[in-house]
């Protein structure tokens, strides 16, 4: 009952079987399945720490299996069975886990966990990497660089983060990832700053909102810098719209605190989200990416110039 909501119910058939009816927040399947995902693995979470009775400690495991009625006229009965067989899936692939009786929220499941395994091995095998697209300024001259996550897998593909990061963000991974970013753009940079024509440069980082709001984030940013020997003026962070606006006052605070230490940021993808004046106005930023969705055309597309120019 401590898994699910006020609105929820759990009953108990018989035996060692339990039923959890969801009401979900939203009518689409997918958004259904994913609320109940949280709860199963919530669930599966709970059973698995031991508990004592009299005097000896015990623990059980749960397999559980899902199946959703979001605009369906499935009976009570076809549902039960639905769920029923589901969770005879769990108990083939292991027990203590969930399985879902739709065979393609189940396959989606199934390649998200994969994937999410992949990552954790690949920063066990140092599977990423780093690749540094120059910044210059108006006579071409390279006064930084950006510091962009590659994958290389076993096989040898290179894979980008618009394949990966979202899944790192659902299962947390990104603040390990995250990290291991930062460490390592340091190192280079202060790899490069040994020579003397690249004593100037500096490195942009993008930071996750998850990573950035972390309450540990300050500290491990200035273990960076001890270890790593970099200033922190060096360093750029890029943050994205969403994490301002989703969280301002930790965002702010945060800024401010690092901007203190030399640190400089800049705002990734501006015009995409809620750019606004007003809390643009109350951040110590000191740099605007436009979004490239406006940069593409801005040479040959009159308006794109314009807005160009107005930002």
């Amino acid at each position: 009952e401590h898994c699910v909501r006020e609105a929820d119910m759990v009953a108990r058939l018989g035996g060692d079987e339990f039923v959890i009816l969801i009401q979900p927040v939203e009518e689409r399947r997918e958004g259904a399945a994913a609320q109940a995902e949280t709860v199963a693995a919530k669930v599966v979470a709970a059973m698995a720490a031991p508990f004592q009775l009299a005097e000896m400690m015990y623990s059980v495991s749960v397999s559980v299996g899902v199946t959703t009625m979001c605009g369906t006229i499935d009976t009570v009965e076809s549902t039960l069975r639905q769920a029923d067989a589901a969770m005879y899936q769990a108990k083939a692939c292991g027990r203590n886990t969930y399985r879902f009786h739709d065979p393609g929220i189940q396959a989606a499941w199934s390649a998200r966990a994969e994937l999410e395994s992949a990552m954790r091995r690949a920063l066990r095998d140092n599977e990423f990497v780093l690749h540094y697209q120059p910044q210059l300024d108006r006579s071409s001259r390279v006064i930084g660089a950006e510091a962009l996550l590659r994958w290389r897998l076993p096989d040898g593909r290179l894979l980008y983060p618009a394949e990966f990061i979202h899944a790192a963000e659902e299962s947390g991974l990104i603040i390990d990832i995250g990290r291991w970013v930062l460490r390592t753009a340091c190192t280079e940079l202060a790899h490069w700053q040994r020579w003397p024509d690249m004593a100037g440069l500096t490195m942009s980082v993008n930071v996750s909102a998850s990573q950035f709001i972390e309450p540990d984030f300050v500290p491990m940013l200035q273990g960076v810098f001890e270890e790593t020997g970099v200033q922190p003026s060096s360093l750029k962070i890029e943050l994205t719209e969403s994490l301002v606006v989703s969280d301002f006052t930790q965002t702010a605070r945060t800024m401010g605190m690092l901007k203190q230490r030399g640190i400089s940021f800049s705002l990734d993808d501006f015009g995409t989200g809620y750019s606004s004046l007003a809390y643009l106005r109350k951040l110590p930023l000191d740099q605007l990416k436009i979004d490239q969705s406006f940069m593409r055309d801005v040479l040959t597309g009159q308006h794109d110039a314009s807005i160009g120019r107005s930002i």
